[in-house]
């Protein structure tokens, strides 16, 4: 039989009633996200490499909850430790049937997360893992989150306005969701003593390369010509992410 597929998790986006409010806990707002899979142990999947538990854990089939400690505890927990199963918290699919949580802020060990609707500080384990946004683009099928930014010729250099268009990329003109696929050609980001923290990763910055064959398009005799590449900010004044990532296929 056919392992049921990973269900990857997200929450709608809350609209933003006043200028004040602060960013909703959706995953474009992410820094970077939490592998908890050594925490758990069994046999490894051939084809992945992971426990085979921690995919029951991160498609909601898990039986017993881990323990995490909290600087904020949950609501409904008064102590500085809390029983979590991984579907209590808010996951992305990073890659094929690899799902992790979800982070929003990260100082030293400790990262801020979303479990059971509830914004929360968990601390790292030994054995857990953290990765920057950037680091969970390079190598994807990624695209933008809009389609005009700013950019710079350089990572010192003045910004420009542009405007992509779907015709760019030989895309129908018609089409409502369109958003350009990009190839991410190098991620700066500052690691001081080789950590990094949110602050950090928000200033990243992203050179992009665009042509005019998008990723899944029908294959095509087509010369691929570079048409755009320049350095962007790896997030939008909003805190969304600016580049996103298909985590299979497309």
């Amino acid at each position: 039989m056919f392992r049921a597929m990973l269900v990857t998790i997200f929450i709608a986006l809350v609209s933003i009633e006043t200028a004040d409010a602060e960013i909703t806990a959706h995953p474009m707002n992410l820094v970077g996200v939490l592998d908890v899979s050594k925490r758990f142990d069994g046999e490894s999947d051939p084809i992945l490499g992971v426990p085979t538990d921690w995919l029951a854990a991160t498609s909601g089939e898990e039986t017993v909850p881990k323990q995490f400690t909290v600087k904020e505890a949950l609501a409904s927990r008064k102590s500085n430790s809390a029983d979590l199963f991984i579907s209590d918290f808010l996951l992305i699919e990073t890659e094929y049937e690899q799902a992790h949580i979800v982070v929003f802020e990260k100082v030293g060990d400790w990262v801020q997360v979303q479990a059971r609707d509830e914004q929360i500080w968990v601390k790292m384990a030994p054995r857990d893992s953290f990765y920057a946004y950037p680091d969970l683009l390079r190598g994807g099928l990624t695209f933008l989150t809009v389609s005009s930014l700013l950019y710079s010729e350089r990572p010192d250099a003045p910004p420009k306005d542009i405007v992509f268009t779907p015709v760019m990329q030989s895309s129908p003109t018609s089409a409502r969701y369109w958003t350009p696929d990009v190839e991410i050609v190098e991620a700066r980001l500052d690691r001081p003593n080789g950590s990094v923290e949110s602050a950090d990763i928000r200033k990243s910055l992203l050179k992009i390369r665009m042509t005019n064959q998008p990723h899944c398009n029908e294959p095509t005799r087509e010369r691929e010509v570079v048409i755009f590449e320049g350095w962007i900010a790896a997030y939008q004044p909003d805190g969304n992410a600016s580049v996103w990532f298909h985590s299979r296929g497309c």
